[in-house]
């Protein structure tokens, strides 16, 4: 057997410098051919951008900026819960109606693409578009649509079309949500004036029966600080029932640590004596706020030492909730404190309100007669106000609430294929056809050698 070296190798291959070249142009000019003729591919692309999220307006309703989308809020006096529509995450929620089975037949009807892909099912057709849909988000929560098909024209239609379908399907479905709060607010309404007219007859016709003008002066005053406190007691629990549903939601999130959560304000003794202090100290001060301003020293200080107990229970439930990972205790420990301290609000006015119907029970009859219908007057006012003013901003609501976005980058006519790419194929093609041609030719040359 003949040795065989580097140098002889190297020796065949320049013998057939020639033939290697052949290979390796024959392989380019084939691939470029090939793509030329190849069906063309084109892309095209559509952007979204979604605004940073303000205040809902039934947030605002319901309870201020404290109530987020996605909780179960009670409205003052409204005699029910309303829930508002969850569109925290925006761009999934859009994603999830983008790739919803139901779009995708829409995009397939309104552009005729069972025809395109020669499918006789819509199912298949709706299938293909899916594979041919691309649908990411950013870390900058830009939403892109990527649509590659057969069609220079056909691709950016289809991908503006889904933003079409989008908005429409994202409108229906929050207008329901704000239609169906609307709707509820109304009908309380209806009922509250339903309830003011007949407590307003009721006034009445006991004053004409017993010819009573007006109550004493004293007890006058006390009905309304009765009906001042209950609106406070009202609006104390909806604060109360948003926080409680926030808590909930915190929960729900951290589930694996949950028991830590529910054990803790439960169980917890010194949590008990500082709710205890609380609902002393809120009785103090409505009792307070009774004969005083809110700039009397009395008042301040003991809004001061409601804010000083506050402040050492926010600190011992950050302790206790430690425990808890990615640096939340902080937070949960905040809705803790609004949680208790708003309990130990609703306690205390529930006592101050007590005792003053004590006082109006204490009447003479005629008297206490009269003011628990001129009481019922009130609170039928009040409701039916608080109502029509929540209806008001409820149908502004129904006209604002939604799923906002922006077309960043409207779909166009792509000026080139995204496939085929003669230029890179035949590039690709020659690359590896030198290489072949080369290993063919050593391959040859060794079986020579053996064989000689």
């Amino acid at each position: 057997m003949a040795d065989v070296n580097l140098w002889t190798y190297l020796a065949a291959l320049r013998a057939r410098i020639g033939l290697i070249a052949a290979i390796t142009v024959l392989a380019m000019v084939l691939a470029f051919a090939i793509s030329l003729v190849l069906p063309k591919s084109y892309r095209a692309q559509a952007k979204l951008l979604f605004p940073a999220s303000s205040p809902s307006v039934m947030a605002a309703l319901a309870g201020g900026p404290a109530a987020s989308p996605g909780t179960v809020v009670a409205i003052p006096f409204l005699g029910g819960l309303v829930t508002l529509p969850n569109y925290t995450n925006v761009p999934a929620l859009c994603t999830g109606i983008l790739r919803s089975r139901t779009v995708g037949e829409q995009v397939v009807r309104d552009n005729d693409l069972m025809q395109v892909f020669h499918r006789r099912r819509m199912s298949e057709a709706v299938k293909m578009l899916t594979q041919a849909t691309r649908i990411e988000t950013d870390r900058e929560g830009v939403l892109s649509i990527t649509v590659e098909v057969k069609g220079k024209e056909l691709v950016p239609a289809i991908a503006n079309d889904y933003v079409r379908k989008l908005k429409a399907t994202a409108e229906r479905l929050t207008a329901g949500h704000a239609r169906r709060n609307r709707v509820f607010i109304g009908r309380q309404a209806s009922r509250a004036a339903v309830r003011l007219k007949a407590a307003e007859e009721a006034l009445r016709r006991f004053q004409e029966e017993h010819g009573i003008v007006a109550l004493p002066e004293e007890v006058a005053g006390l009905l309304t600080t009765q009906a001042q406190l209950e609106g406070e007691r009202a609006g104390t629990q909806v604060a109360l029932a948003a926080t409680s549903s926030q808590l909930a939601a915190v929960t729900r999130q951290i589930r694996a640590e949950a028991a830590a959560l529910d054990s803790l304000p439960s169980h917890s003794r010194l949590i008990k004596d500082w709710g205890k202090e609380l609902i002393s100290l809120n009785t103090d001060l409505a009792l307070a706020l009774q004969v005083n301003t809110e700039s009397h020293p009395t008042v301040l200080n003991l809004r001061a030492r409601i804010d000083e107990i506050k402040r050492q229970l926010r600190r011992d439930l950050t302790k206790e909730l430690s425990a808890l990972q990615g640096g939340i205790a902080p937070e949960v420990a905040d809705i803790e404190v609004e949680r208790i301290s708003g309990e130990a609000k609703l306690a205390a006015l529930s006592n101050v309100l007590g005792s003053l119907q004590a006082k109006l029970d204490a009447l003479p009859p005629l008297q206490m007669q009269m003011a628990r219908l001129q009481r019922q007057v009130n609170l039928e006012t009040a409701r039916y106000k608080m109502l029509a003013e929540e209806y008001e901003r409820a149908q502004l609501a129904e006209a604002r609430e939604g799923v906002d976005f922006e077309v960043l980058d409207p779909a166009v006519v792509p000026d080139r294929p995204s496939h085929p790419r003669p230029l890179l194929n035949t590039a690709l093609a020659g690359f590896f056809a030198f290489w072949a041609a080369i290993a063919l030719v050593l391959i040859a040359h060794y079986r020579e050698g053996t064989r000689g």
